[in-house]
């Protein structure tokens, strides 16, 4: 039922892979003399599969290509440790506005936007971590795999471990903690004699203890991530709130990989502008919305030429958005600079647009006047 509700094809792809890994053992005895017609018939439904999964949404899957070429790109530049942990949304998007400042003329330019994940986790693992790091994961999953199980429900656990890594292909399991905590349970039960969620009562104030203790971490959390929910709805408050800014400022390290309070952070440094220096500029993670952001702040400053490089690498990160287009437009005209203004003018009066609405409307109406 969730499947059908949520129609993800990474999700059917997982459950099909999990359900064949569970079954796969009980079938296999029937289908030995048969292995030539086996193989022929997996084959075709790879094959197959996959071109109707490919075909059902492409503007998705072609997105998740250009997604995976470009970080095969930055991991060629840093292969053997990576750029660290939490990397790859500091990185993602200045390497796509490189690639396609180096293919202005890409087919990957209509399926671009901003990317928060890398939708394989593999991947994300060799950015981060490196071919090391991956070579590490994969002799992990090498182990639990070539195990045999003794009991049933060890291969059970096998099948849901291998529809997760399944859908870690597609999808980006680590940034939801309940799923990757999920590794964790389901590589424990792939390789565990005892598969019950039984404890002992041998030494019970020892199990009272740790249980208690990570209660008490779970409820700390909870708290901290509640305070910083409400801290944020008051960076920017008038009057300002000076204890929601001093934590936040405290902790920022712990919270400014997370994209949407990136976001929020980035409009709060713009407003409180007597900070906005290069140091905290560094704090940003870049994205099409916070260098536009950053470059309007500029430009309502005056300083036009750090306007005009934010704005250009936002171009250069999604070509397709009018919006940043058109701020880059408005920068020529107000700096007299005809030539490029009319050359920019006439591209964005020609340039297809995925969603019209009244701001394109209009923006389009006031360059062509």
């Amino acid at each position: 039922l969730a499947l059908l509700l949520f129609d993800s094809r990474a999700g059917w792809m997982a459950a099909a892979a999990g359900m064949g890994m569970v079954c796969g053992k009980r079938l296999l005895p029937s289908v030995r003399s048969y292995k030539k017609i086996t193989y022929f018939l997996a084959l075709a439904v790879l094959v197959i599969g996959g071109a109707l999964i490919y075909h059902y949404r492409p503007a998705s899957a072609n997105a998740r290509l250009l997604i995976w070429k470009v970080t095969a790109a930055m991991i060629g530049e840093k292969p053997l440790l990576g750029y660290g942990v939490g990397s790859f949304n500091r990185e993602y998007m200045l390497r796509q506005a490189d690639y396609f400042e180096l293919h202005p003329e890409s087919q990957w330019i209509p399926v671009a936007d901003n990317v928060a994940y890398p939708y394989n986790e593999f991947l994300h693992v060799a950015v981060e971590l490196g071919v090391l790091g991956w070579l590490l994961l994969l002799g992990l999953l090498f182990i639990i795999f070539r195990k045999k199980s003794t009991e049933p429900v060890q291969n059970i656990y096998k099948g849901g471990l291998l529809a997760s890594i399944i859908f870690s292909l597609f999808s980006y399991p680590s940034y939801v903690f309940p799923l990757f905590c999920l590794w964790a349970v389901l590589a424990g039960g792939s390789i565990s004699k005892e598969n019950n969620t039984r404890i002992s009562l041998g030494r019970p104030i020892i199990w009272s203890v740790l249980w208690v203790g990570m209660m008490g971490v779970a409820l700390k959390e909870w708290r901290f991530y509640n305070r910083v929910c409400t801290d944020s709805k008051h960076l920017s408050a008038v009057p300002a709130d000076p204890r929601a800014r001093a934590r936040i400022d405290a902790n920022l390290g712990k919270l400014i990989h997370h994209p949407r309070f990136n976001a929020v952070y980035t409009e709060y440094l713009i407003r409180r502008s007597q900070d906005l220096t290069d140091q905290t500029l560094k704090q940003v993670f870049p994205s099409c919305e916070t260098y536009c952001d950053v470059g309007l702040y500029f430009f309502d400053q005056g300083n036009f030429p750090r306007a005009e490089t934010y704005y250009r690498s936002a171009c250069r990160m999604i070509p397709t958005r009018l919006r940043l287009g058109y701020l880059l437009w408005r920068l020529y005209v107000a700096t007299d600079r005809p030539s490029e203004a009319q050359a920019l003018a006439e591209k964005l009066l020609d340039q297809p647009l995925k969603v019209e609405n009244t701001f394109t409307i209009r923006a389009k109406a006031e360059i062509r006047d």
